[in-house]
């Protein structure tokens, strides 16, 4: 089955600097809710607890949400941008940078 695995990245207090990115795959292990998520681009947390998992029976795939990547207050939408293309070099997607 198809797996998407969906993760916001954004700075702390600004919501405004929110970008969403995913990841997919195929494989026979859906994860479930309190489960963790690890990715070769995540450095300290090295994983992430999924947060909600939605089947889609007719097209075969499931939507995985992990907890978001919250940057330090003291950072600006640039260093968002930064992350997600590094997130990039390792497969994720984001549809608007």
């Amino acid at each position: 089955m198809l797996v998407v695995i969906q993760q916001q990245v954004y700075v702390e207090g600004k919501l405004n600097t929110v970008r969403n990115v995913h990841k997919e795959f195929e494989t026979d292990f859906i994860p479930r809710i309190g489960d963790f998520y690890e990715d070769s681009a995540f450095k300290d947390p090295y994983h992430f607890e999924v947060t909600k998992v939605i089947f889609n029976y007719r097209d075969n795939y499931v939507t995985v949400y992990i907890k978001p990547i919250i940057l330090p207050p003291n950072l600006n939408q640039e260093k968002v941008i930064d992350y997600v293309k590094m997130m990039q070099r390792h497969d994720w997607k984001c549809n608007v940078l």
